[in-house]
């Protein structure tokens, strides 16, 4: 489709004023600039496009989530609302009932955060049952689950590396319930104006999966595919197609590492005990690190690292500056807790961080807990890293949060928690910086810095028109900015109040 945009602010994340018009043409951008050029360079069939004061922006770069747990999700029972473990066997029981689940199906739920144990399950069904925690960072089996999964726990509960290789052992749906699945939380992103989504640490179980849907073109999103580190082999050889470069929409970008855990479970690895003791735990050793690192690098694969402590995200940085040859454009994901020592130790180098910044809001006040008030303060140190030209980009790690980038973009400029604690406010970073972290920066995460990220001419059709620009009114407001249609390639793939 041909579409020129007019009538409105037009916000490219370039260096400049806002131009009059934006020219599209099979799906790239073929100029930026005045109206009346604009309508010179216009082929015959062109759509005219006024935007009404509206806001047109390019579309956002997930630099990390889960899209197959986004999708997974779908086909699960959301127990967010729940405040307690006698509400939560409720719900579980009306969602039996609604649904008329058999005496053997699994049955998965999601989004509680309070105190759960085993036989509240139980009491419910005799079916295999599991519900992950609000965090994804531990959950709780019923007696028929641990039994089917050959796994012993007095209360069910399992937490980091036992809690995901139990996962993957749970059975998967069909292709055609997974296609469905996926559908509908592609279209979760599309409506938060994000067109190049983020699947972080797939199981080699879901290679099929992946094949299958490049095979049927199924995405209109571009979806960026990291391995399990421990599976490159088999992806090398499974996903051949996508090693590196898109085929209808899927590529696979690099290999994800854990290194630790969770400030808000006391399970990220810290230099300095939480409060009530304890320093979380240490998901791989130093050897195992550099053994996955010289892999990635012979491959030239980057890789991107689960680091929410200062102690991991050491670990890390030190592995990656041992290298005789580093592998390309790491990333430190989530970085909360990261040093400042350690953030000046790379700058200057070709390594990002990825923040999960509304860490601030969601969690600020559990890790005001966990961490004291001055080391949860600095949690997701934005400013700290823009002070020290450290390239970052900001996440929601959705499913743990909705894929919200206005929301996020509040988070990093007001630094808020729940309870209306102001964390530190030397982290805070600009609005338009944040809009950086989720556009270009994102963008050049995943090495297309040439394609998306910004208008600008011979880039692709990536925009999204927005209710108002997020540089124009008060901080307070950027959250509810709402993301009014999403054009992808070109093409329109969601648009407010309207089915496309």
């Amino acid at each position: 489709m041909n579409v020129l945009y007019r009538n409105g602010d037009i916000l490219t994340m370039e260096h400049g004023a806002y131009p009059e018009a934006v020219l599209t043409l099979g799906g790239r951008i073929a100029f930026v600039g005045s109206g009346e050029e604009a309508r010179r360079l216009a082929p015959e069939n062109v759509v005219d496009c006024d935007l009404a004061g509206k806001t047109l922006m390019p579309a956002f770069v997930d630099s990390h989530s889960h899209i197959s747990a986004v999708a997974n999700g779908t086909l699960q029972l959301n127990l967010e609302n729940c405040q307690s473990a006698d509400e939560v066997k409720k719900a579980l029981s009306a969602y039996i009932e609604k649904n008329r689940i058999g005496p053997d199906e699994w049955i998965l739920a999601f989004g509680y955060s309070g105190t759960l144990l085993k036989t509240d399950l139980d009491e419910v069904c005799k079916n295999p049952v599991f519900v992950s925690g609000k965090s994804k960072h531990f959950g709780i089996f019923s007696s028929c689950a641990l039994h089917l999964l050959g796994i012993d726990s007095k209360d069910g509960y399992l937490e980091e590396t036992a809690l995901y290789e139990a996962e993957k052992q749970i059975p998967m749906p069909g292709y055609e319930k997974l296609k469905e699945a996926y559908r509908k939380a592609e279209n979760e992103y599309f409506s938060y104006g994000i067109c190049t989504i983020q699947d972080a640490c797939v199981p080699q179980e879901l290679f099929s999966f992946y094949n299958e849907a490049v095979k049927e073109n199924l995405f209109c999103a571009d979806i960026v595919v990291y391995a399990d580190a421990r599976d490159l082999n088999k992806a090398k050889e499974e996903l051949a197609q996508i090693w590196q470069q898109y085929k209808n929409h899927v590529k696979m970008c690099g290999a994800k590492l854990f290194l630790d855990g969770s400030p808000q479970t006391k399970t990220a690895w810290m230099k300095e005990p939480y409060v009530g003791g304890g320093t979380g735990f240490r998901a791989m050793d130093d050897d195992a690190l550099r053994a996955h690192l010289e892999t990635c690098s012979r491959h030239n694969l980057q890789v991107i690292a689960h680091a929410n402590g200062d102690m991991a995200a050491k670990q890390f940085i030190d592995a990656l500056l041992e290298q005789k040859r580093m592998p390309p454009r790491p990333v430190v994901i989530h970085a909360q807790t990261i040093s400042d020592a350690e953030i000046e130790r790379i700058a200057g180098k070709d390594i990002s961080l990825s923040f999960f910044v509304a860490h601030t809001y969601y969690f600020g006040d559990i890790h005001m807990k966990n961490l004291g008030a001055k080391r949860a303060g600095r949690i997701s140190p934005c400013g700290t890293a823009e002070r020290c030209g450290v390239r970052f980009t900001l996440h929601q790690d959705a499913p743990v949060i909705r894929p919200d980038m206005f929301e996020t973009i509040y988070c990093a400029a007001a630094r808020k928690t729940k309870d209306g604690a102001a964390l530190s406010e030397k982290e805070r970073i600009s609005v338009y910086d944040a809009l950086l972290a989720v556009t270009k920066n994102a963008a050049y995460q995943c090495f297309e810095e040439n394609d998306k990220g910004s208008i600008r001419e011979g880039k692709k059709a990536d925009l999204i028109i927005v209710s108002q620009n997020p540089l124009k009114i008060q901080r307070e407001c950027v959250k509810d900015i709402l993301v009014l249609e999403t054009i992808k390639d070109g093409k329109t793939v969601f648009k407010r109040d309207q089915k496309i």
